[in-house]
């Protein structure tokens, strides 16, 4: 009983939170594994860090960068070059930035590890003739690797967590809003959400969350006893066919009725293609459905009109080629008894009719 008390009080809580359902971005649907995705990102940062692009965000995106970094600038000129797999000793580095006034030089990280040779990227980016140089790391996860972060610090990369660089973003857009192209934005919110959501920092809602980290033993053995009883109810509902499949024979006296693999009770009409389908909706004692159904279709264009014309009251639905005709739903009041009688007096009376066709 104490079980059940701290049952409803956990499911009590959970109807009060905020839910949160992830739909998929346009981003996750055209994933591309490993390397590839990470050089589709760069491909999207490229096109937000060109001013010039048609996205009407201007310097927006290298002021956000330069934020993360905490570098202080006066203005940023248009004129940029930008370079995506930029060559150094065979290696390539995912973008290099140049202006006037300085260079940037950027390796972008969404999941693979920090094994890259940074010391022939820092000599790229000191190659380059500009008053300041900027060699960065744009990661997706936190580096907490010893091995990483002493390649990363040896050759003066400087980390930016695209957490960081994200909210930076999202707090100034709104300074370029008479200029922004909306086709854009919506091709940059959803880079934003798949990043975000690659990373899991939205899953649900940070609430339901919480809710799961703080209660896993309760909602464990909640899991374990709900599945327990399912399986007894799947059980039970397949025994309960079993007996009602042995009374409808001998109520009819037809073999023709059977159960199919999904525990449905079958009954085909001679040429094997219209008879009666029944079943316990959802696993239910307390629910049984009743249909006419034509497997090939040719039942169906066969006896349509007379089926139709003798239950006018019918739903009927077509799933690929299965022509169906819902009949009857019984429903359990009290006795179990009782509608055990029902279904098979329904049953009886369905068979007869399909027998008449």
């Amino acid at each position: 009983m104490e079980d059940i008390k701290s049952f409803q009080k956990l499911l009590d809580e959970f109807e009060k939170l905020p839910k949160f359902k992830y739909e998929r971005s346009y981003l996750d649907i055209c994933h591309y594994p490993g390397n590839r995705f990470e050089e589709i990102c760069s491909r999207i940062l490229a096109f937000y860090f060109q001013p010039k692009n048609e996205h009407g965000l201007g310097t927006l995106f290298i002021e956000c960068l330069f934020g993360a970094i905490k570098y202080d600038f006066e203005s940023i000129d248009h004129d940029i070059e930008i370079k995506l797999e930029a060559f150094s000793e065979g290696k390539r580095l995912d973008l290099l930035l140049k202006n006037r006034d300085w260079v940037i030089g950027i390796e972008n990280k969404i999941g693979a590890k920090v094994n890259n040779p940074l010391d022939k990227y820092k000599k790229l980016i000191d190659e380059c003739d500009k008053k300041n140089k900027f060699n960065i790391l744009l990661t997706l996860y936190d580096i907490i690797d010893t091995i990483e972060l002493e390649n990363i610090k040896t050759n003066n990369f400087i980390i930016v967590l695209y957490s960081n660089f994200f909210e930076i973003l999202k707090n100034k857009i709104d300074q370029y809003i008479s200029d922004i192209n909306m086709k854009y934005i919506v091709f940059l919110n959803d880079f934003i959400q798949t990043l975000e959501h690659k990373k899991g920092g939205i899953i649900m809602s940070k609430e339901l969350d919480a809710f799961f980290q703080n209660n896993l033993t309760v909602l464990e053995d909640l899991t374990d006893k709900y599945k327990t009883f399912k399986s007894q109810k799947y059980e039970r509902a397949v025994d309960k066919i079993k007996e009602l499949l042995s009374k409808i024979i001998e109520e009819t006296e037809d073999s023709k009725w059977n159960i199919d693999v999904n525990n449905n009770i079958l009954y085909f009409k001679t040429d094997n293609d219209i008879g009666i389908e029944s079943w316990f909706k959802e696993d239910s004692l307390n629910c049984f459905v009743i249909q006419i159904t034509s497997w090939l279709g040719k039942g169906w264009s066969k006896y349509k009109e007379q089926l139709k014309e003798k239950f006018p009251n019918g739903e009927d639905y077509t799933e690929d080629k299965r022509h169906c005709l819902t009949l009857n739903t019984i429903t359990r009041q009290n006795d179990e008894d009782q509608i055990e009688d029902n279904i098979i007096k329904e049953l009886r009376k369905y068979y007869n009719e399909i027998k008449s066709l």
